[in-house]
């Protein structure tokens, strides 16, 4: 007898479903892009999805911390509230 073949993992993105997600450059802040999150899609074209999507998204790119160190004043007395 020989080796089991292993079964193809089934959460894994099949040849053509890869060929068919759209073009990072389309994606927007409604595109939906679960597919580029699937196990197989290489890393680069995840990241790639995933920067255009938090990019324009306005929710995401304009938000700004409090937390920031560059956000506070350290040169105005009270301007880092917190901090001595």
């Amino acid at each position: 007898g020989g080796e089991p073949v292993p079964a193809a993992d089934p959460d894994a993105i099949t040849p053509e479903e890869l060929a068919a997600l759209p073009p990072v450059e389309t994606i927007d802040a409604g595109t939906d892009i679960s597919g580029f999150l699937r196990k197989g899609v290489p890393q680069v074209l995840r990241n790639a999805a995933l920067r255009r999507v938090w990019a324009s998204d306005p929710a995401i790119r304009d938000f700004v911390n409090d937390a920031r160190d560059y956000a506070l004043d350290w040169n105005t007395p009270g301007g880092a509230p917190g901090y001595g």
